[in-house]
């Protein structure tokens, strides 16, 4: 009998521990992931600080200089001890609008590599961008640029994952993209990727303009078809997202259509976590 009794005893305590732990385990996995949440919502802050960084130290560069960086009149860089440039079209023309000479609208070439060396230089941005120093041909580099060289020429974005800040010229507006950038050819040309979530790209543009993609001054791009254009500028952007209707696409998209309304792609938990979007913000310069 007492026997019985021990043992039941025994078997009760055991129950009782093994709650307590399983209470631990799951504190300490709940304070994980709202760790992690933590961590991301001070990403996306600290990244849309770094945004309107750019537009604010461009705009003092105007006021200063009367020019914007990159664009600024060859006299005037001579001046004050910029990159030299020739005053053609693309390579220091005062036109406004900043961009890569004979390249693509996104590449590294001519006033979009000398933005940030013309900011660093006159030390609006934190950061040395001033190693680019060819405005001579259709060209951004040297060579190819790889690995941690690409922190020389581009300031990194805060949220990691291979991001960087890059600007370019579209449709008569001056853009700060954030995409995932892994090296710059001796051409000019970005080798891009995917480095930010559904999830996150909405959370950037729905904080900072609408939420849509599609419209507005935050809206998606893609590296595919036509590099530097926006997804709602493609020719079919509607076979390459999501619908209301259509089976699951064949790869994750970062944006598409649900129905009617034209949203991030964050329908299911894994969508919204891929790593499939590039986002561009329109400035106020």
């Amino acid at each position: 009998m007492h026997s019985t009794e021990q043992h039941s005893r025994n078997a009760g305590f055991t129950l009782i521990e093994l709650s307590i732990v399983l209470v631990i385990i799951g504190l300490i996995v709940g304070g994980i992931l709202t760790g992690q949440d933590m961590i991301r919502s001070a990403e996306i802050r600290s990244t849309m600080t770094q945004i309107e960084g750019v537009s604010t130290a461009a705009n003092t560069f105007r006021d200063k200089y009367n020019g914007l960086p990159g664009d600024l009149i060859a006299p005037k860089a001579a001046q004050f001890g910029l990159v030299a440039r020739n005053g053609q079209v693309g390579r220091g023309d005062g036109n406004r609008f900043i961009e890569a000479c004979g390249q693509g609208v996104r590449d590294f070439a001519c006033e979009v590599g000398a933005f940030w060396s013309d900011l660093s230089r006159a030390g609006m941005v934190t950061g040395d961008y001033s190693l680019f120093a060819d405005f001579s041909a259709d060209t951004g580099v040297a060579a190819d640029i790889t690995g941690a060289d690409m922190a020389r020429y581009l300031p990194e974005a805060e949220l990691g994952q291979n991001n960087f800040v890059t600007v370019f010229s579209a449709g008569g507006r001056n853009y700060v993209q954030i995409a995932q950038i892994t090296g710059i050819t001796a051409a000019g040309a970005y080798t891009l990727g995917y480095g930010m979530t559904p999830q996150t790209a909405f959370n950037i543009d729905e904080k900072m303009d609408d939420g849509n993609p599609f419209r507005g001054n935050v809206m998606a791009t893609s590296d595919a078809a036509t590099p530097g254009t926006f997804i709602a500028d493609l020719a079919d952007p509607i076979a390459d997202v999501v619908t209301a209707d259509a089976a699951a696409p064949t790869a994750p998209m970062c944006a598409g259509l649900q129905g009617a309304n034209m949203i991030y792609n964050t329908v299911t938990e894994d969508d919204a976590a891929a790593m499939v979007c590039q986002i561009a913000i329109r400035t106020s310069f």
